[in-house]
């Protein structure tokens, strides 16, 4: 009896231990984990200040913290030249490029880019809202360019820079009565206070009257909106931008190019893109087998939307062997009738998952671009003549674009050469952030499976939010 005791014990023993080694581990996983979050969020929040202090010049439409307060918050509005905003994405991409950051462009019309900058676990971010053409005066009937207030900037100074008080008031009162919003919030009226005081300060009396105005009765005069008008004027501040037949042109083909070309809010189909061994079929197979997100993964070859027809395997197969050539090279050959076939099938693959309101996310491996695309792995890595196609034809899915230095790179697959690999990389790049519209997150895969597929899955549930199923 006393030996049956004495092993119960030993038993016991054993399993405390062990539950005691669990709890420590778990317990040194979070601190390492929030030691891992803490560091991504100081290089988020310092790339933060290197663009509002060295970057290209923008003007802050309206007064923000540039600290911990602007992260997981509210947009950042910035106005400037189409120059300063592609300088901006392409210091955005070279930070993803030395595993700084992940950054998200989304366009959806003209004079306007969403860019969303991402900490290196992802559970971080800071988004920006870009105009090169500010519609927000008279009811969205007028707007601005940088060019009509370069004026009232210091000369020569950098990064984000703000309007005088006066004006910044009268453009926010336009976009408070065009955006419809409620005096009721805290936050608005804090900001109208503020900008009633400044004016008064600053000898615009008349106008701080029609903001306090507008706090008391809880909407704005037509007088109101005049006066800002005159005010702006008085800045010499006269709006370029007027509704005419060239605008609404080209508002009408941008609704119709999102209509026919974009991809839903919440959609069910997204592409992985990248060089081969940038890490898209190992990161979406581990999605596949398990992951946090509300929905489950299930991957795809893209090339497999042409390659499984009938015709692909008969005809091609015919071609292919009297030709004596591979596959690679005969799909870069026949890219027009192949585009066009996987565009219809993969048209009418989101259509039916929209239309069924299926509960898993399809990730195409590769997109239909990659398919315009010719000698990838070789130095003369370019687009094909063709590549025309995909501003008329197919879906342009919200994209994932997987970088990887080449050191990286060539330990997991060394197939394509250096200048082909940077070649592929910034085509792509530019190319997805100047098309509309667009939904292309650049993801910098520079670290372990598991950190990559944790910061991936918290990329993906912030910009495609889905709800789990009940």
């Amino acid at each position: 009896m006393t030996q049956v005791l004495a092993v119960v014990n030993q038993i016991k023993d054993r399993q405390t231990r062990e539950e005691v080694d669990a709890t420590m581990s778990s317990i040194l996983s979070i601190d390492k984990s929030h030691q891992q979050g803490s560091a991504s969020m100081r290089d988020l929040l310092q790339c933060l200040q290197e663009i509002a202090s060295r970057g290209p010049t923008f003007v802050r439409l309206l007064e923000s913290s540039l600290d911990e307060c602007c992260i997981n918050n509210r947009d950042i509005d910035l106005l400037g030249t189409t120059t300063a905003v592609e300088s901006l994405m392409a210091t955005c991409f070279s930070w993803a490029q030395a595993g700084r950051c992940h950054f998200r462009v989304k366009r959806k019309r003209e004079g306007n880019v969403s860019l969303v900058l991402f900490s290196r676990c992802g559970q971080f971010r800071i988004q920006f809202d870009l105009f090169t053409e500010l519609w927000q005066l008279n009811r969205g009937r007028c707007g601005l360019r940088f060019e009509d207030v370069v004026h009232l900037l210091p000369p020569g100074q950098l990064g984000f820079v703000r309007l005088p008080i006066p004006v910044e008031a009268a453009i926010y009162l336009h976009k408070y009565v065009l955006k419809k919003r409620s005096v009721e919030s805290d936050g608005l009226r804090q900001r109208l206070d503020g900008y009633s005081s400044a004016c008064r300060q600053g000898e615009a009396t008349e106008f701080a009257t029609d903001l306090d105005a507008v706090l008391q009765n809880g909407r704005v005069e037509p007088a109101a909106l005049t006066r800002a008008i005159q005010l702006l004027r008085s800045y010499n501040v006269v709006p370029s931008l007027t509704n005419s037949w060239q605008s609404m042109r080209r508002h009408w083909i941008a609704r119709w190019r999102r209509w026919w070309l974009g991809s839903p809010r919440h959609p069910a189909v997204i592409s992985f893109m990248g060089c081969d061994g940038a890490g898209k079929t190992s990161l979406s197979e581990s999605l596949s087998k398990g992951s946090s997100l509300p929905v489950t993964v299930k991957p795809f070859i893209g090339r497999n939307l042409y390659r499984k027809s009938l015709i692909y395997r008969t005809f091609g197969s015919l071609v292919r062997r009297s030709l004596s050539m591979n596959r690679d090279r005969f799909d870069e050959k026949c890219c027009l009738p192949l585009y066009l076939h996987a565009a219809a099938h993969l048209r009418r693959k989101v259509y039916w998952r929209q239309l069924l309101g299926s509960r898993k996310l399809l990730v195409m491996d590769r997109t239909l671009v990659d398919l315009l695309y010719t000698q990838r792995l070789s130095d003369e890595a370019r687009f094909g003549r063709w590549v025309h196609l995909a501003d008329y034809f197919g879906v342009r899915l919200p994209t994932v674009h997987f970088i990887v230095d080449f050191e990286q790179l060539h330990v997991r697959k060394a197939e394509c050469s250096e200048i082909a690999h940077r070649q592929y990389d910034e085509d792509m790049f530019w190319f997805h952030v100047r098309r509309i519209p667009t939904d292309y997150t650049v993801f910098s895969n520079c670290g372990t499976l598991d950190d990559s597929k944790t910061a991936l899955t918290q990329v993906i549930q912030a910009n495609w939010p889905r709800r789990r199923a009940a």
